[in-house]
């Protein structure tokens, strides 16, 4: 039996959503409300007949919406019935549809929360893959299912610190105030010392450890965290950088001209300005770096 995530202040429970005939919650799906005030919206009948789990505020205020147990209506896939969901409200309309930290650290303990009651407890949670066999707790998004924008691009760019925070976040009190744990990673996976390939651009093996428990906590790598990078580490990668940056090529765990050029693209977005070219040179590895020692 599924309950209310501990951080829920208030529930607005009306009585929508279905039963889940028996499955379940194995994962959490991601959506945002394209608006700045959407909870109301979400908690009465309304013309998309989207009811979430769960309705996050701004400020990070956690309203329960379609109890746990039952199936929501919010992505209109058949996913919804092994997963709970959530619609976020955004800090302002447009653009990349920013949401506030307070409300990604809001589902970051629902996250963990459901994690922590499903069978899959003691697993790292990961980043959902559609179309794969999921063996641990699951975060996906809307558009993964849906042709549609949502969650927007923000959200999306930030859903990897979300499944970070919840692989090592306490739950919080009410009202969505966060209480983190001393532990930034989950059971079974080291606590790394930070990386000087952000200062000096040359690749190392603690740099290396890094991208493996990337590729452990994201990619499905099951191997150890040794600093030497084999098929089955690139492997985790690949399927990471296929997420993030748009990666097409084979999961074959050899890396080479597209592979590198998907690790510039997705450097980029940690202050890589250089060719997307295939050759990865120190400021690729320095941008690299410094998004491995967020983790």
């Amino acid at each position: 039996m599924s309950t209310w995530a501990p951080n829920v202040s208030k529930i607005m429970d009306y009585g929508f959503g279905r039963s889940r005939n028996g499955a379940e919650v194995v994962g959490a799906m991601t959506h945002h409300v394209a608006g700045t005030d959407g909870r109301d919206y979400v908690a009465t009948a309304n013309s998309r007949n989207s009811h979430p789990t769960y309705h996050i505020a701004d400020d990070g205020t956690v309203t329960g919406i379609v109890h746990p147990d039952r199936r929501p209506s919010s992505t209109n896939h058949s996913v919804d019935n092994i997963s709970v969901t959530v619609e976020i409200d955004n800090t302002r309309v447009g653009g990349e549809w920013v949401v506030s930290q307070a409300a990604m650290d809001a589902w970051s303990a629902i996250v963990r929360h459901h994690a922590d009651e499903s069978s899959r407890a003691g697993r790292a949670i990961v980043k959902n893959i559609p179309g794969e066999l999921q063996t641990a707790f699951f975060v996906g998004w809307h558009a993964q299912y849906v042709a549609t924008a949502c969650p927007g691009p923000f959200v999306i760019s930030h859903m990897g610190n979300i499944i970070a925070k919840a692989n090592g976040a306490s739950a919080p009190a009410g009202n969505g105030s966060s209480t983190a744990s001393t532990s930034t990673a989950p059971t079974g996976t080291p606590t790394l010392p930070r990386t000087s390939t952000e200062e000096d651009g040359i690749p190392g093996s603690i740099m290396w450890s890094r991208m493996q428990l990337w590729a452990k906590l994201y990619g499905g790598y099951t191997g150890p965290v040794d600093g030497v990078m084999g098929i089955f580490s690139w492997m985790g990668v690949m399927r990471n950088l296929a997420r993030e940056s748009g990666y097409t090529g084979p999961i074959d765990g050899i890396p080479a001209k597209f592979t590198y050029m998907a690790m510039q693209r997705w450097a980029a977005k940690y202050g890589y300005t250089g060719p997307i070219d295939g050759v990865p040179g120190p400021n690729t590895w320095r941008a690299v770096a410094k998004a491995l020692n967020t983790l």
